[in-house]
């Protein structure tokens, strides 16, 4: 399978690099970027999705967060039995190990609280016994490279979404920088004062050869500009086919929850700069 560099080049026409503008370490936070806006739009458009981008956990201590939590569950005393636990707030974390409380908690009923980012059960994990704490929860790959063709806890069919949010993001990118760096106007005014001395010196040969010289500057500027202009024409083309499929799906999490896509915003901004 072609790997995600591959697929957006082949999508944008651009080439990455170390020392391109966007960079490959740029298309990979990109592509990054892109798994964490597909999977919390997807699951709030469609929260039975969800259970396609999690990871499950079994640890003898805590967990730590990643994502949504979807369960928490304890092992009791057995790998075959395992009980689920509800949330407690952070604050009853010792009541519930107090068999006197109101809010202790056994290992028939145990609860799950989250402190510093950390999951952590009632009673607590421990490596004795199989009392395992066992969390399943959203899973963002942030690993992700450029050079991969995969992504991690992600399905498949999800997959040509991240490809088309980091070809924007590269486009965008990409074409801020050509806009950044047009080419500057050619310093004329020490050659026009130089036809100046020569026509003085009763030298119209060399007059003719400096004035030459500065077209030819002139055109080779003009040529510049007119390569930069076209590649920002090309981009913002790009920008917009690219946008058009992708707000297709960002539309659905937008129109469901009364938002404006930034993504829309910035397609807007674009025509907006075209035109």
């Amino acid at each position: 399978m072609a790997t995600f560099k591959e697929q957006v080049s082949g999508k944008t026409g651009l080439t990455f690099s170390a020392s391109s503008t966007p960079t490959e370490t740029q298309l990979s936070q990109f592509l990054v970027d892109g798994v964490s806006d597909v999977v919390n739009k997807t699951i709030k458009i469609n929260p039975a999705e969800a259970m396609k981008f999690t990871t499950t956990t079994n640890s003898t201590s805590n967990v730590t967060r990643t994502g949504q939590v979807i369960s928490v569950m304890r092992e009791h005393n057995s790998t075959t039995i395992i009980r689920p636990c509800s949330p407690i707030p952070a604050e009853l974390r010792y009541e519930a190990t107090d068999p006197d409380s109101l809010y202790y908690r056994s290992k028939y009923n145990p609860g799950w609280y989250e402190l510093e980012d950390d999951i952590h059960c009632v009673p607590v994990a421990s490596a004795s016994s199989n009392n395992d704490i066992i969390v399943t929860q959203i899973y963002y790959d942030t690993g992700l490279a450029h050079g991969d063709s995969a992504i991690d806890n992600f399905p498949t069919e999800y997959i040509y979404l991240v490809v088309l949010y980091a070809s924007m993001e590269s486009c965008l990118s990409r074409m801020s920088f050509v806009e950044a760096n047009l080419p500057e106007e050619p310093i004329l005014a020490t050659d026009i004062s130089e036809i100046d001395t020569q026509i003085n010196n009763d030298d119209p040969e060399m007059a003719g050869v400096v004035k030459d010289k500065i077209a030819q500057q002139v055109t080779e500027h003009s040529a510049r500009v007119a390569e930069y202009n076209a590649e920002i024409q090309k981009s913002q083309l790009e920008i917009k086919t690219l946008t058009d499929k992708y707000l297709a799906f960002s539309n659905q999490y937008n129109a469901a929850f009364g938002l404006s896509s930034n993504v829309q915003k910035r397609n807007e901004q674009s025509e907006e700069a075209q035109a």
